[in-house]
């Protein structure tokens, strides 16, 4: 039986998960892509109640959660030691992020070490990617505060991403989260997602 516990995520890809930012190839003033590279990013900030476990009797079945909301890149700062300085900035309504990984493979109670994921990125007027990422994922979500880097690919995607399906994308961390007295990650994190189109 699965029993609810909010923990601390870095990101996901983590990706979504609360603060999302897009650098496209249209001609926009917070784009620094061209048009050779094809590469779209957008970046998402989790608030600190937007990370869950949910955990199996064993860690294969264990989830782990996130979700997030899309912001202007020029709102979200990030130090050089990758801690965000910015705050949370408003949203922009409407767009939003969330992350469903299911463990496949660990050790213990919440040492995962493999793992499946499905991502959404949805963006006001402009659609929705689908994305998926499986495979090798060292990671421990009640001690870690960053989730590793993952790369994966777009599955499908709604209005401008209809065609998007088979591009390769990849989520890191680009903020952490802090620790708290008991060793827990609290707080919110920053990941950007890149799709090569």
């Amino acid at each position: 039986m699965l029993s609810k516990i909010i923990v601390t995520l870095a990101l996901v890809t983590q990706a979504s998960i609360e603060t999302c930012y897009g650098q496209n190839n249209n001609n926009d003033d917070n784009n620094n892509n061209n048009n050779q590279d094809r590469v779209y990013r957008y970046a998402v900030v989790s608030r600190d109640e937007e990370h869950f476990l949910l955990q199996a009797d064993q860690i294969q079945g264990t989830k782990f959660l996130q979700n997030g909301s899309v912001h202007n890149k020029k709102d979200v700062k990030v130090n050089a030691d990758g801690e965000l300085t910015s705050g949370i900035p408003e949203p922009i309504e409407g767009s939003f992020f969330n992350q469903d990984c299911t463990a496949l493979d660990g050790t213990g109670i919440s040492s995962i070490t493999q793992s499946m994921c499905s991502y959404n990125l949805c963006l006001v007027n402009k659609g929705c990617i689908m994305m998926q990422s499986g495979g090798s994922f060292e990671f421990d979500p009640l001690t870690e505060m960053d989730v590793p880097d993952v790369t994966g690919f777009v599955v499908g995607g709604t209005k401008r991403f209809k065609k998007w399906a088979g591009k390769q994308m990849k989520i890191v961390t680009l903020a952490r989260r802090g620790i708290n007295d008991q060793g827990r990650p609290e707080g919110p994190s920053v990941l950007e997602i890149e799709i090569r189109k």
